[in-house]
């Protein structure tokens, strides 16, 4: 009997471990069927924001930028570009496709990887920034007001290549000099103002002359007297730090 009840105890053990082997068995092929689809669609939207390319035939175009040699050890990449794209705005994405203002109203995309460029959109304003949302998707074009089109900050879906949301500045006078993202938020400095817009804000979304303009969430008065060559938000998003064209600075608490 006693026997019995042994084998009947490590039966029900062997059982037990057997239960929890298979679970850990399946917490892992979970695991990695999670981690194949999840590289699978980072893979998808890295593909879905290169550059593409605007020659016939898709050939590599090089009207705006040329590869050429590094002069420096430390310098992964050179590209010649325009001689007028250092007055306006850049920005890389996490898929290292960057963003660049050409010239007053032009914005291509580059890829290092596949040496190709995009010419995104002519703009109606002249573009002064650039800014790429966290995951890489999304990007900000701010600019100067020009007295034929609404005074607004487009962000483009660049998967889909199409402007997303309009980001409607309240004062016509006030150009937007520099964007940077929190999350969904998007942070802009202009001549006098900090503007805050939730991209995902539904009741400020109002129609301005047949588009959609989002209307700010904040308004912070710029009372150094100059205008807002920067803002940049903090790693851990708790505060914003700001410089003005005439090098005063201030860090805002959110």
């Amino acid at each position: 009997e006693e026997e019995i009840k042994q084998k009947v105890e490590e039966e029900i053990k062997r059982k037990e471990e057997e239960e929890i082997k298979r679970q850990k068995d399946e917490e892992m092929r979970r695991k990695k069927e999670e981690e194949t689809k999840q590289k699978e669609e980072e893979e998808k939207v890295r593909s879905s924001v290169q550059p593409r390319s605007n020659t016939p035939g898709g050939g590599t175009s090089s009207a705006v930028f040329t590869p050429i040699t590094c002069t420096e050890s430390i310098c992964k990449y050179m590209v010649k570009a325009g001689g007028c794209c250092y007055r306006y705005g850049l920005d890389i994405n996490k898929y290292n496709v960057l963003a660049v203002a050409y010239d007053q109203y032009s914005v291509y995309l580059y890829s290092e990887a596949n040496k190709t460029e995009e010419k995104l959109c002519t703009c109606q304003y002249y573009v002064y920034c650039l800014a790429w949302n966290q995951q890489g998707t999304l990007l900000a074009i701010g600019g100067g007001h020009n007295s034929n089109t609404n005074n607004t900050i487009q962000v483009w879906d660049i998967p889909n290549r199409k402007i997303t949301k309009r980001l409607k500045i309240n004062d016509i006078n006030q150009t937007c000099y520099c964007l940077d993202w929190k999350g969904d938020t998007i942070t802009a400095g202009t001549d006098q103002y900090i503007y805050q817009w939730n991209i995902n804000d539904q009741d400020n979304d109002q129609d301005t002359q047949g588009n959609k303009a989002l209307l700010p969430r904040n308004t912070i008065q710029n009372k150094h007297g100059s205008w807002i060559a920067t803002v940049q938000w903090s790693n851990c998003k708790s505060k914003l730090a700001m410089i003005t064209g005439d090098g005063d600075m201030c860090i805002y608490d959110e």
